[in-house]
């Protein structure tokens, strides 16, 4: 993953001019329920297809013995998708070839123009994994069904002889234990997935699975938020320094690199109003408007 985020200095993250002064506001992000992602089809065909990969019958070499735990335990992860599952999304920046945005993203992501692109300093964000903290790093793979099951398949015979080794020195509750680590980098591997069709995004996500033995982490809670005509459950994720990823600095100040205003009717307007949402809050991150030209919606005859 890191190979590709090696590619873009800085990530978008495109949202409504509301949710990004609540960002600021509160010096958090919310990672939603994927229930309400636009793409929530895509992640349930990848745990689909990961699923008809593991029911093909029983796994190689060490694993086979443990064939019916490791189905059972991806089994549940899979059947609690719906619920379990949290994501916050990022676009890597094309600063060469779209410095304002992508259009497409614009129009899919951020109100169609009338949004604004939060930009951020990939290092600060993504720096290294660590299993048990409560949100993961997903790089998105763009692919066809075969493709993704020739990855699951790939992972399953690179892990076998891991797993084999680990076996001969841990006791049986550590196998468990082990079984679930399977379990749940195959979910991660399906909520990778996303369709070829969608490669110009270039999308990373921050991923949460509740009721995975994580550590607790100050700050890092679920919570009940209004969003648009509805309540939604949302895991927060202060903006803030973690002693568990390194000491580099991740306030939002420190994150934020610029803001850009969609290309839209108003985009001087929301330009003057953010900068002055940002002095409030005693930030000083550079905000300006998208240069896209800006096309009224076409009106019917």
């Amino acid at each position: 993953m890191f190979e590709k985020l090696n590619k873009y200095p800085f990530l978008c993250h495109y949202t409504t001019a509301p949710a990004l002064y609540n960002i600021v506001r509160s010096r958090e992000i919310w990672l939603s329920n994927v229930t309400n992602m636009n793409d929530y089809g895509e992640i349930i065909n990848g745990a689909q297809w990961v699923w008809d990969v593991l029911s093909e019958g029983d796994l190689p070499g060490s694993l086979e013995i443990h064939s019916a735990a490791i189905r059972e335990n991806y089994r549940q992860h899979y059947q609690a998708v719906n619920t379990n599952v949290f994501a916050f999304c990022f676009s890597g920046h094309d600063a060469e070839n779209h410095p304002d945005g992508r259009l497409s993203m614009w129009r899919s992501y951020a109100n169609d123009g009338e949004g604004v692109c939060l930009l951020l300093e990939t290092k600060r964000l993504f720096r290294r994994e660590i299993l048990e903290f409560p949100v993961s790093s997903v790089a998105m793979v763009y692919e066809t069904e075969d493709q993704l099951k020739r990855r699951v398949r790939g992972l399953i015979a690179a892990g076998e002889p891991i797993f084999a080794e680990l076996s001969t020195k841990i006791s049986e509750s550590r196998i468990s234990e082990a079984i679930n680590v399977i379990g749940f980098q195959l979910m991660m591997l399906a909520l990778s997935h996303k369709h070829i069709g969608f490669i110009e995004e270039q999308e990373f996500r921050f991923v949460h699975i509740k009721g995975y033995r994580h550590t607790k982490v100050e700050g890092i809670e679920y919570r009940a938020v209004v969003s648009g005509n509805i309540v939604k459950p949302v895991l927060v994720l202060p903006i803030r320094s973690y002693e568990e990823l390194g000491d580099v600095e991740t306030m939002l100040e420190d994150v934020a690199h610029e803001i850009i205003v969609g290309p839209c009717e108003s985009s001087g307007v929301q330009t003057e109003a953010m900068r002055l949402h940002l002095s409030a809050e005693k930030l000083a991150i550079p905000v300006r408007a998208s240069s896209i030209p800006y096309r009224a919606p076409r009106r019917r005859a």
